[in-house]
């Protein structure tokens, strides 16, 4: 651990004006300023989204192209030269990583460099590497043309997913099925740093961790609700968090071990991979991984899990402090639901009427774009029409229905025991291999239970004399 202190100089690289709660970026609330001494490296955007406080204590240097590494030279080293040696950079956004790793070779900071930086950002560099460690890709290759696509295609068939090696959430993807379908939209490819790799049916994972010193200090899998690349195609898109279970462990075991290839360390990651779960060995494929913090509402997902939030504990592994204490959230359950922007952009939102907690007691928060508020694709996840998050529990619920050749006319019923925690409560009220004594119905020889009353839309069952 490194002891804090306000003399150890920590170079923020922002580009945000909304950060990953909503709001302004929340460095205050994810950094001590009272335990080093923090500056800002910034476009107009990203100067947007300090907050006065920031503004007027931080020193703070401007760029006009926060993508340009030289001016970023430039704008580092007048922070050096005022504020004193950097003892880190804290660079959270996946499309500063590369620049990051870059300033920090050139000016000797500690931290992720420019090889471990491409292991991350490149996907052609990425699966070389994980392929290396022994563990199963889609067959890939780079795609620098049409030419080339079509060569890989005559090699391993449809379908192919050509994507660009640097993007990331799914930008600029492309599913190509059929020879129709390449036929009618080779025309408007693009072939500007692409890859271009086999299709690999199933369902999709992430798992979101932390790396500290080499080893995995927590990592949360869930299961979306589908393939990330429909959301960029217009189809809501969620994800909910896996139980303690055989595929849970698998994928964390997998997380650990594409770290280790990648030598992600002292960070967040955001590992995708997919599992056909129909095949006889399910075995995960992996996709890609970024080494920060998941987007959209992946950060509160992990933190009402851990009961930490993802941002704090990234920034203290980064500078070497300990991390917060955590809970074992494994009976919790966390979800998180994004609704895309819709079609035939810019739109301007008119109403949005909110869920609410009093008709939907596991959300626990809801983030809607306002009427009046104008909606052009721009802004990434924290600008779409509505955002959704929510808390449970883990519980099995099951119902035998018996039919009967004799029976085939009656009218059916089924009768349920319920057994609750207090409306909010997301906590199971006890474990399966805990269940108390099973309730008890008036089975009568035919499988049937008579009920009691008239009320033939809530009626109780006959309870045993």
């Amino acid at each position: 651990m490194t002891s804090a202190s306000p003399n150890l100089h920590v170079i923020v690289l922002n580009r945000w004006s909304v950060g990953w709660s909503g709001g302004k970026p929340a460095y205050e609330e994810v950094l001590d300023h009272s335990a080093y001494r923090v500056s800002y490296l910034v476009d107009d955007e990203g100067f947007k989204g300090l907050t006065d406080t920031i503004k007027q204590s931080c020193l703070v240097e401007k760029v006009a192209d926060i993508k340009d590494l030289e001016q970023l030279v430039k704008g580092f080293g007048n922070l050096v030269a005022k504020g004193g040696e950097a003892f880190r950079l804290v660079a959270l956004s996946e499309w500063d990583l590369l620049n990051a790793a870059e300033l920090r070779a050139r000016f000797g900071v500690a931290g992720m460099q420019p090889p471990a930086a491409m292991g991350v950002r490149d996907k052609v560099r990425m699966k070389e590497l994980i392929s290396a460690a022994g563990i199963k890709v889609p067959t890939f290759a780079p795609c620098a043309s049409l030419a080339d696509l079509e060569a890989f295609i005559d090699a391993h068939g449809y379908p192919v997913v050509l994507k660009p090696r640097k993007m990331a959430a799914s930008i600029g993807v492309s599913i190509i099925w059929n020879q129709a379908k390449l036929e009618a939209e080779k025309a408007c490819l693009a072939f500007d740093d692409m890859e271009c790799e086999t299709y690999c049916p199933g369902s999709v994972f992430h798992i979101d961790g932390l790396m500290q010193d080499g080893r995995l200090a927590y990592a949360v899998a869930f299961r979306y609700t589908r393939p990330p690349v429909e959301f960029v195609q217009g189809l809501p898109l969620g994800g909910i968090s896996l139980e303690d279970c055989t595929r849970r462990t698998q994928l964390v075991a997998l997380a650990a071990k594409v770290a280790k290839a990648l030598a992600i360390n002292n960070t967040h990651f955001h590992l995708e991979v997919i599992v056909d779960e129909t095949a006889a060995d399910p075995s995960p494929v992996f996709l890609e991984v970024g080494a920060r913090v998941g987007g959209a509402d992946i950060p509160r997902a992990v933190e009402l899990i851990t009961g930490v939030d993802a941002v704090k504990q990234q920034l203290r592994v980064e500078l070497g402090d300990d991390l917060l204490p955590m809970v074992h959230g494994a009976q919790v359950c966390a979800a998180y639901f994004l609704v895309p922007f819709p079609k035939g952009l810019p739109r301007v939102v008119t109403r949005h009427a909110p869920l609410g907690r009093e008709s939907l007691p596991t959300l626990v928060d809801e983030h809607l774009r306002a009427p009046g508020d104008v909606l052009d694709g721009t802004g990434g996840y924290l600008k779409i029409p509505a955002r959704f998050v929510f808390r449970g529990g883990f519980a099995v619920s099951t119902i035998d229905v018996k039919y009967s050749q004799q029976n085939s006319q009656f009218q059916e019923y089924e009768a349920l025991a319920n057994y609750q925690q207090n409306p909010g409560d997301p906590r199971p009220i006890y474990r399966i291999s805990q269940i108390p004594a099973q309730p008890s119905f008036n089975v009568l020889s035919n499988g049937t239970s008579p009920f009691v009353g008239t009320n033939y839309s809530a009626r109780d069952a006959q309870q045993p004399a």
